[in-house]
């Protein structure tokens, strides 16, 4: 074999993708070609490859690119690529003049099996869980969904609510023509899937809710009104970390793994959705 074979010549960008995949996976003898996934990647390493990656290299890309390339050739080809392939798998939907979009794992309709429906949480999309979807793809056919809220769906309209977002999962199920799924509700998703749950209970086999409460202890309930209340100030710093304070540990006495890239994600993801939700907050005045 020949030396270039053996140590084939690697493009800056290729280069500079493997180290950082290197240093957070912590793989020295990964390659270019390795699954991410096969070296034990998970949601929170792909955000760290995603933020390395926008820092180190000031290529603007989503964490959900990290996940559907999976390796360090595919990604770093997309990344100098001037054409951006969308998603493959992503089927876009309209309801009510209302885009959104799903995403489906396997054959939905096999007999043999009932699929299962991933609501995921407020800060989620539906290639939000990619250890979640390494696990149950081979149990059953999934689809993961992108409801009016959130990831590339549009905003959800002035006044509508859970029962709007429950109408949106059944005209999926209208438009693929299932009759029956098992339904996740993760988080904010919890909420979707329950009233969607209590509206067409004929048309779910078996429904489990993940990371939904009843009740807020009353100090997180604190920090919630006091986030509320910067964000009507218009301090969206101060909103942005109260938010974070109301659902992530931030005592750093406390071991908590992945903190600070969950804390800078989320940072992130507040600070892009302020104006959005400003707005919420003025059309519900008006609506008083």
């Amino acid at each position: 074999m020949t030396e270039s074979l053996q140590h084939p010549v690697l493009s800056k960008t290729e280069y500079d993708v493997l180290e950082i995949c290197r240093e957070v996976l912590l793989v020295e003898s990964m390659d270019i070609h390795d699954d991410f996934f096969s070296l034990g990647a998970d949601s929170i390493s792909l955000v760290e490859i995603q933020i390395f990656i926008e820092d180190k290299l000031g290529k603007k890309i989503d964490w959900s690119d990290v996940l559907r390339f999976r390796n360090v050739q595919s990604l770093s080809a997309f990344i100098d690529s001037s054409f951006r392939i969308p998603p493959h798998d992503r089927q876009e939907i309209t309801w009510n003049g209302v885009k959104y979009a799903f995403r489906i794992i396997g054959d939905i309709y096999d007999t043999d099996v009932v699929p299962k429906l991933i609501i995921v949480g407020g800060f989620q999309d539906m290639y939000s869980l990619p250890h979640l979807e390494h696990l149950l793809k081979e149990d059953s056919p999934l689809i993961f969904v992108d409801l009016p809220g959130t990831g590339s769906a549009d905003d959800i309209p002035p006044n509508k609510d859970f029962e709007f977002l429950a109408d949106c999962t059944r005209y999926i199920l209208d438009t693929l023509s299932l009759q029956t799924i098992n339904l996740i509700g993760i988080s904010y998703g919890g909420a979707t899937a329950l009233e969607f749950t209590y509206k067409w209970p004929e048309r779910v086999n078996k429904s489990v809710f993940i990371g939904t409460s009843l009740t807020q202890p009353p100090h997180i309930q604190d920090k919630l009104n006091t986030a509320l209340k910067f964000l009507t100030e218009g301090s969206y710093e101060e909103f942005t970390e109260n938010t974070i304070a109301s659902i992530l540990c931030l005592d750093p006495n406390i071991d908590i793994l992945g903190r600070e890239t969950t804390h800078q994600l989320l940072k992130k993801h507040c600070w892009s959705q302020r104006i959005i939700m400003q707005k919420g907050i003025n059309i519900s005045r008006s609506a008083c």
